[in-house]
């Protein structure tokens, strides 16, 4: 619909003459079902309240009826729709984005082929949650389709009458038996948006008695929406003559509408305002056999008052409960041996909410049925009870019900003095209390299990396990009150808490350790007790046996006197590592590390200054890389080769100098014995959108080496402090093109975007875009201009804006016209900045002083001065 907040689709049938012609079909039921008539007296219509046609809870029931007991009303009453067909479409959730944005008005609508009229009806209450009887009662008002034992085409193609309004043809868009049944049904709940978007809506509303105005009608205190969604989709009353002349017709100004829909309610389901227990269970036996049913006879007398708000009676079979808020429900099967044995409707299960729901899962198929006092679960299990609303259903649920990896329950809530738990397809829910419990689940639960559960020595779990992604591989672990069990690819493990093996496995970094996950489960003997780790073995001593395996290592390791050597015993396993340097292994010894790479094998002194300084320099994944050489000592001190450089004891790193145009300019200018001392990296490249380019330090400042040369920055200046904040590189100023160069009256650097340069070292700012092109054109510092004395400052002014920039020789003016001087203290500037500048009339100038015989002169915005 375009609006659907504000449209109106009335009802299908034209006219009170259709009206009145429907209205005799109630005389034909009568011929058609003598008998089921005679058992039913008709309401009396003096009961009959327009304000209150029929409750809210009758109407917007989206569990009124099964899909099973709509067939069998449509086949109890001889209906052509018992075996009546059609095709659907799929319908998305229709959510408001209108009157109440992200409200749900239907859920999805799941359409098909080949479907029965009662499936598609009871998709439709499912989907949009209108009572099943409302449908039914609709389709019998517009177009006589529950009581015909034949329906035409022309009549089931707009069975609701949706799009059927008074004055005009059907609309061929809502055609269609599943089409008007859910459009019927969302626009029913549409009519309960709020601040009376609609005509009718609860509260005093005038209601006509008939299309023709001068028929009159009256004020209706509409009580509920239900009854509003009613005067909506018909809009008029029913006046005394139609009410006292059912099943016939009253005079020229009745509708009969809501009429036959009250009467049809009330015939077939009972009161549509106040549901009675009785006729509640009485009609949920019919629908499920009678006598002869499902259920069977009844064994007890059935006591339920009109004023009840409760109630049950027992059948050979089952049970049927009813509430006056939840309906008729009825209970059978091993469920209702189950229900009866935990005490029934009196007992903490309380009374049924439903009459169960089978579902197939990849678990096995089962029924749930719930209760007020919780849900019953049968599978080929047994059916047991998981409590509704408690900590053991929160997990549940959150692992996917019975649809997830615990699937159905196989056991009730068992509690102990020491917790509870409750068992499951795929493991367990429970812990050291009712509300305190976690789930165990898949090689975890077997093992648990197989370890006596909650009887054995891990207890209740105290935690839901937690994953853990190690080097060693991936795990979880899971503590109990007794313990931890440790799950990986090897299988599930209990190291036992707080043992001397535990101790020292922690102690080696525990499953992230050298030793990683556990792949046995611990062994004792006379002298004690070991257990099986990835790495290793552990003894309940405390100690570690190590393996050396790596041939080149364990060579090296023998030739240095093995365990009686300077490496003493291993203290891991050895470790694998890739890296930008090349791939290695490294295996640590009491007096040290070994590190093999390519280059070969070589030690470390452990805690050594050369080996701090290499960590400190990013270990083998820096730019050092793996040692190449053993460590020397001489007189002075000692030193140790690595792949990028050499480190000595004292703490220096000596790094080379690779890239060819650095290594020109560093040995031109003295290498390491001039300013710039020794290399502290081993230089690094960079891609920038000013081009591409290396950069190395140096104790005394940084190289940059570009296509317009290498070129320093001196290290923590000014020029330095100005050009980083720009961007450094990668800035609006770019690579250096020149050395800092320094005049009698002031020092610049020039860069690729413009210049960094004041009246001294100390004093410098940045001249860049237009500025920096037209200061060039003046020949920079050598020219007129000088050394700048500011960086620029922005203007905005009703001339338009600009940049002002001081220079020792004047002002440089930098405007949409272009970038020109004022000579500074002259006639002109005097008598500009006496008109008011650039903020004044003459605004920003546009042109550069001209002179000539006649004296000088200079364009600007609102004219040209003179001098």
């Amino acid at each position: 619909m375009a609006n659907i907040s504000t449209e109106r689709i009335r009802r299908g049938r034209k006219g009170v003459a259709a009206l009145a012609a429907l209205s005799m079909l109630p005389a034909l039921l009568v011929a058609l079902f003598p008998s089921e008539r005679a058992e039913a007296a008709l309401p009396n219509p003096v009961t009959f309240d327009p304000g209150n046609i029929i409750s809210d809870d009758n109407f917007y029931d989206g569990s009124a009826m099964t899909e099973s007991q709509i067939q069998a009303f449509l086949v109890a009453r001889g209906s052509a729709l018992a075996s009546y067909r059609s095709t659907v479409a799929n319908r998305a959730a229709y959510i408001s984005d209108q009157a109440r944005p992200g409200h749900v008005y239907c859920q999805a609508f799941q359409g098909g082929s080949n479907l029965l009229a009662s499936t598609i009806i009871f998709r439709a209450q499912q989907a949009c949650g209108i009572s099943a009887k409302v449908l039914l009662v609709t389709l019998q008002k517009e177009q006589g389709l529950i009581t015909r034992s034949t329906a035409s085409e022309s009549a089931v193609r707009i069975a609701m009458g949706y799009g059927c309004p008074d004055t005009a043809p059907c609309n061929e868009l809502y055609y269609g038996f599943g089409n008007q049944l859910y459009m019927a049904s969302r626009q029913f709940k549409v009519y309960q948006l709020p601040e009376n978007r609609f005509r009718y809506h609860p509260g005093n509303v005038y209601v006509q008695y008939h299309p023709n105005t001068a028929c009159g009608g009256t004020t209706v205190n509409i009580k509920n929406w239900a009854t509003a969604g009613l005067y909506n989709y018909t809009p008029y009353q029913p006046n005394s003559a139609a009410m006292h002349s059912y099943p016939g017709t009253g005079d020229s100004c009745s509708s009969y509408g809501n009429r036959n829909f009250w009467f049809f309610y009330s015939d077939w389901f009972g009161d549509p305002a106040a549901t009675s227990g009785a006729a509640a269970i009485a009609l949920a036996h019919d629908l499920a056999g009678g006598p002869n049913g499902l259920l069977g006879r009844a064994v007890a007398t059935l006591n339920c008052p009109p004023s009840s708000t409760s109630c049950w009676q027992d059948f050979e079979h089952g049970i049927i409960g009813w509430t006056k808020s939840g309906g008729a429900h009825v209970v059978s099967g091993v469920i209702a041996d189950s229900y009866r044995s935990r005490g029934g409707p009196a007992n903490a299960m309380g009374y049924p909410l439903d009459s169960g729901k089978s579902f197939e899962t990849v678990n096995g198929d089962g029924v749930v049925q719930v209760f007020q006092g919780g849900y019953l679960y049968s599978s080929d299990a047994g059916v047991f009870r998981v409590i509704n609303r408690s900590p053991v259903e929160f997990h549940w649920i959150a692992d996917g019900w019975v649809r997830g990896s615990l699937g159905w329950p196989v056991s009730e809530l068992e509690c102990g003095s020491a917790g509870c738990i409750q068992q499951f397809q795929g493991g367990y829910i429970g812990g050291p209390s009712k509300t305190v419990v976690h789930p165990v689940v898949g090689a975890l639960a077997d093992s648990y299990e197989n370890r006596g559960g909650s009887a054995g020595v891990l207890g209740y779990p105290l935690d839901p396990g937690k994953p853990f992604e190690t080097a060693n591989g991936n795990g979880v672990v899971q503590i109990f009150q007794g313990g931890y069990l440790y799950s990986s690819n090897a299988g599930v493990f209990r190291v036992a808490n707080r043992s001397a093996i535990e101790a020292a496995w922690i102690a080696q970094g525990w499953v992230r350790g050298s030793l990683g996950w556990p792949i046995g489960e611990e062994t004792c003997g006379p002298t004690g007790c070991t257990q099986a780790f990835q790495g290793g073995t552990v003894s309940s001593s405390g100690g570690v046996g190590w393996p050396v395996t790596d041939r080149e290592i364990l060579a090296y390791y023998e030739a240095s006197g093995g365990a009686s050597g300077v490496l003493g015993q291993p203290r891991d396993p050895g470790k694998s590592f890739d890296t930008a340097n090349g791939d290695g292994i490294v295996q640590i010894f009491e007096g040290g590390y070994l590190y093999s790479s390519a280059a070969g094998v070589f030690r470390v002194v452990h805690k050594s200054p050369v080996e701090s300084n290499w960590i400190a320099q990013g270990w083998i994944r820096g730019a050092l890389g793996w040692p190449v050489a053993e460590m020397q000592c001489a007189a002075s001190g000692c030193t140790q080769q690595f792949q990028g450089g050499v480190v000595s004891s004292s703490g220096e790193v000596f790094w080379p100098v690779t890239d060819p145009d650095i290594k020109s300019y560093y040995d031109a200018n003295g290498g390491p014995a001039g300013a710039l001392g020794n290399a502290l990296d081993a230089g690094k490249s960079f891609e920038t959108v000013n081009g591409n380019g290396v950069v190395q330090i140096f104790q005394g400042g940084y190289l940059y080496s570009s296509d317009a040369g290498v070129f320093r920055v001196v290290n923590r200046s000014p020029v330095e402090a100005h050009w980083i904040s720009d961007g450094w590189i990668r800035g609006s100023l770019g690579w250096p093109v020149s050395e800092l160069e320094c005049g009698s009256t002031g020092c610049l650097q020039r860069f690729q975007g413009g210049y960094v340069g004041g009246p001294s070292q100390s004093a410098v700012y940045p001249v860049t875009g237009v500025l920096a092109k037209s200061y060039e054109d003046r020949d920079g510092p050598s020219g007129v201009l000088g050394y700048p004395l500011d960086p620029g400052k922005p203007f905005e002014t009703v001339n338009g804006n600009g940049v002002v920039q001081i220079f020792q020789g004047g002002y440089l003016y930098s405007s949409a016209a272009g970038v020109f001087r004022v000579e500074h203290r002259s006639l002109i500037e005097t008598a500009w900045i006496a008109r008011g500048w650039i903020r004044g009339p003459m605004g920003w100038p546009v042109g550069e002083q001209v002179c000539g015989e006649a004296g000088c002169s200079q364009q600007f915005q609102g004219g040209p001065l003179h001098k």
